[in-house]
């Protein structure tokens, strides 16, 4: 079967299990995009999922001339008309292609002539003209303007926005001019402008500073406005109030002008994306882009004395505002976007960010471009996109290096340390690391030799070398003396005691992270204190303390709520789940692991949500409803593959494989055993590297019954799971193989081979192994086993 056509069924099953929404989340394409394919299979099955030609069914292939000529006569009467909509005209039976190649071959579709030949109907032509009351920062106080002037694109809803301290024609009239000047500076006609304005000053029989304006300077008219239509439109202060906007004190006028200017870059922009093909197409992307840039607002009083010179001189908006304030104010969206990062909203904050890049190419300004791909890359970090984090890092890095700048150099070699380490590229983490070092201790930056530091410490733990962990955790203590760097030695403080959790020093880890935790309240950071919470939390639970694991998880989730810390809520639910699920409690595990996953969604990270999903499953797996785990398990799968995260997708994909085995689907077992198992040597995951090897020998065993040599295949693998006891340095391990050895020669063994070796001392082993990890650690993993192999 072709790959896409798989990929569509697989598609259309997912979309009537879970819903259109989930399936395009769990895939990752737009929700329009299933819902064509759904329709299409329930109209016509399998063969409706092939691509279809965009060529017409019942289309001739050449166009009569009497056809050709009734088209070009269209377009030249009307060259506002669409191919589109000359096509309904005609009520005729071809593409909007091959329309439009009829237009460009008789030359009438060229840019240059639309835009000098704007005329009355095309957006951006009429304009709405109103004042409203202005509601941004305290007018009386620090005597900020009253009102605010806004132009406001009938077709569009694209604003131009003015303020006034006075309700005042001759205000409104000098916006307007400003305006005008502009829009004819953008390339704009002015013989086609028209104005619709509500003010009773527009109206009177003297003349009107309004009138001097538009109808004597510019020879235009205008028009009452419709009254419903002023009814709906808002001032400007009340939709930046319920926007990301107004989080910075406004005190004077540039704050209130840089402040208003971003929000227009953002909201306009934003308008201009959303609007119709037709006025897209009509108006060139570089006008729209021209018109938003160098249209910035005014403070129209400090212009009201030169009213005389405004109506006579005709460049007198010759100046450029935009320059003055459109690096504070892109300056502004980037803080906008680290808001909306703070409250959670990381798609959001994404959004503002790639609009921020968009603006700063305008004003070459490497160093803010480098800043944001940095801020970029924090924030995909923090939704577990890897590739967006790497590739965000990676650009930044390219920009600091084109201008020089030694400082984020640094930084991004600091960054892309970290994202590698992520993503198991341990070697080119190392790499990044030490050339950070080098370049901090040239420019003498303690605090970035301390991360470094600690960086290669994480590193080195995950390839399992903690002697030399140890040494890079004391080096950052060391460093770490002055208060100022107090956060440093919590991290290596925890990140010790780590290193003694995973040698399953158990009480050294406690002693590390109570110190860790203890240092940390004196500064109060809400990631480390939730980190060290929860690993306390850890170690209590490894311990077989799940009261006082259970303690340490609710107080996590007590401070996370108060601090309203997304991540650390989701670990704390997490990890209460999996202390239910430790007791088998599975009905109160199953109820944690269903808010994790609301929680992860919530938050936009995928790491997460694949995790919940996967423990779902594991609920499921136990109480026997392995239809549902496997639809969990698959949604876990696939999140982790659209993420690239092999750390967990190896664990993902050995559990799957354990529940088709629990089904008797040994084939497709044993595929993914050792798929898991390849997956785990690839991110050096050790746990699953041990499962996986003797998941993949116990199936080898059970499958040899198939082959002659049956004998001896069991013989060998027999042997080998032995020989691997006494290699075997973690204890658990060593009682999984005695349990696992004596399962399969009680029941898959041929009679020969069973005889051959002692069952009573690998049970009696087995048993004793059990009974003490049950004693240490109460987990009911253990407990069942231990049922198991007494019931023998």
């Amino acid at each position: 079967m072709d790959e896409k056509l798989a990929r569509r069924l697989e598609i259309i099953k997912s979309a009537e299990k879970i819903g259109i929404s989930k399936t395009a989340e769990l895939f990752n394409i737009n929700r329009k995009t299933v819902s064509k394919w759904l329709k299409r299979y329930q109209e016509g099955g399998d063969s409706s999922l092939v691509n279809r030609s965009k060529k017409h069914q019942n289309q001739p292939d050449k166009m009569p001339l009497s056809i050709e000529e009734s088209i070009l006569s269209l377009k030249r009467s009307n060259t506002n008309l669409s191919a589109n909509k000359i096509k309904n005209i005609l009520n005729i039976n071809y593409s909007v292609t091959a329309i439009n190649k009829k237009i460009r071959e008789a030359g009438l579709n060229k840019k240059s002539e639309v835009v000098k030949n704007i005329y009355e109907g095309v957006p951006l032509t009429e304009f709405y003209i109103f004042i409203k009351k202005n509601s941004l920062g305290n007018q009386e106080e620090l005597h900020l303007p009253n009102y605010q002037i806004i132009v406001e694109g009938k077709a569009t809803g694209i604003e131009f926005v003015g303020y006034s301290y006075e309700r005042s024609g001759i205000a409104i009239a000098i916006f307007v001019d400003y305006i005008i000047t502009k829009l004819i500076k953008c390339g704009l006609n002015k013989d086609f402008l028209k104005f619709y304005f509500n003010d009773s000053s527009a109206y009177s029989k003297k003349k009107t500073p309004i009138e001097m304006v538009i109808k004597d300077k510019f020879n235009l008219s205008y028009t009452k406005i419709d009254k419903d239509k002023l009814k709906r439109i808002r001032s400007l202060s009340f939709s930046m109030k319920k926007s990301s906007f107004t989080e910075l004190k406004i005190e004077n006028e540039k704050q209130l002008l840089i402040e208003t200017y971003a929000y227009l870059l953002h909201y306009n922009y934003k308008r201009d994306m959303e609007s119709s093909d037709n006025f897209r197409g009509f108006i060139p992307k570089k006008l729209i882009k021209k018109l938003l840039l160098n249209i910035p607002p005014i403070i129209v009083d400090n212009y009201i004395t030169k009213f005389k010179d405004i109506l006579n001189i005709e460049d007198f908006w010759e100046k450029s505002f935009s320059l003055e304030l459109l690096e504070p104010a892109v300056e502004y969206l980037s803080r906008v976007g680290e808001f909306a990062a703070k409250d959670n909203e990381n798609r959001k904050a994404i959004d503002f960010y790639n609009q921020v890049l968009i603006l700063l190419k305008t004003i070459n300004k490497p160093y803010l471009i480098t800043n944001i791909y940095h801020k970029l890359g924090y924030i995909y970090q923090k939704i577990g996109d890897k590739r967006g984090a790497l590739k965000s890092f990676s650009e930044g890095l390219k920009i600091a290096k084109e201008s020089d700048n030694k400082k984020y150099i640094m930084l991004l070699n600091a960054n892309l340390a970290v994202q590698h380490y992520m993503m198991a590229n341990y070697k080119t983490s190392i790499e990044f690391a030490k050339k950070t070092i080098k370049l901090a201790e040239a420019i003498k930056d303690t605090q970035e030799i301390i991360n470094s530091n600690q960086v290669l410490g994480v590193v080195n733990e995950a390839l399992g070398r903690y002697q030399q962990s140890l040494k890079f955790y004391k080096n950052v203590i060391h460093y770490a003396k002055e208060k100022e760097y107090t956060l440093s030695k919590v991290k290596a403080l925890g990140n010790i005691g780590v290193i003694y959790f995973k040698k399953m020093q158990l009480k050294k880890a406690l002693y590390y992270h109570k110190e860790a935790y203890n240092l940390c309240k004196t500064i109060t950071n809400n990631s480390q204190m939730v980190r060290l919470l929860n690993n306390i939390g850890c170690i209590y639970d490894e311990m077989g303390e799940f009261d006082n694991a259970m303690f340490n998880y609710k107080q996590l989730l007590s401070f996370s709520t108060k601090s309203e810390n997304l991540n650390g809520i989701i670990t704390a639910i997490s990890n209460i789940g999996n202390v239910y699920l430790s007791k088998g409690d599975f009905s109160k595990a199953l109820i944690n692991f269903n808010m994790m996953l609301e929680k992860s969604k919530q938050a936009g990270n995928r790491q997460l949500t694949s995790v919940a999903y996967a423990n779902i499953a594991d609920i499921y797996k136990n109480i026997v409803k392995y239809k549902l785990a496997l639809e969990y398990y698959d949604y876990a799968i696939k999140i982790s593959k659209n993420i690239d995260d092999k750390y967990y997708l190896c664990s993902f994909i050995y559990e799957k494989a354990e529940l088709l085995f629990l089904q008797k689907d040994l084939d497709s077992a044993q595929k993914l055993g050792k798929k898991a198992y390849k997956l785990a040597c690839d991110v050096e995951r050790g746990d699953i590297i041990f499962d996986s090897w003797l998941f993949v020998k116990k199936l080898d065993f059970i499958r040899s019954k198939r082959f002659k040599s049956v004998l001896k295949i069991q013989d060998d693998i027999i042997k080998l799971l032995i020989a691997k006891i006494y290699s075997e340095e973690k204890k658990e391990n060593k009682i999984a193989l005695y349990y696992t050895i004596y399962n399969l020669l009680i029941n898959d063994a041929e009679e020969e081979i069973r005889l051959t070796y002692n069952l009573s001392d690998l049970k009696r082993n087995a048993i004793r192994g059990y009974k003490s990890l049950y004693e240490k650690v109460p987990k009911y993993l253990y407990k069942i086993r231990l049922e198991e192999l007494k019931n023998c």
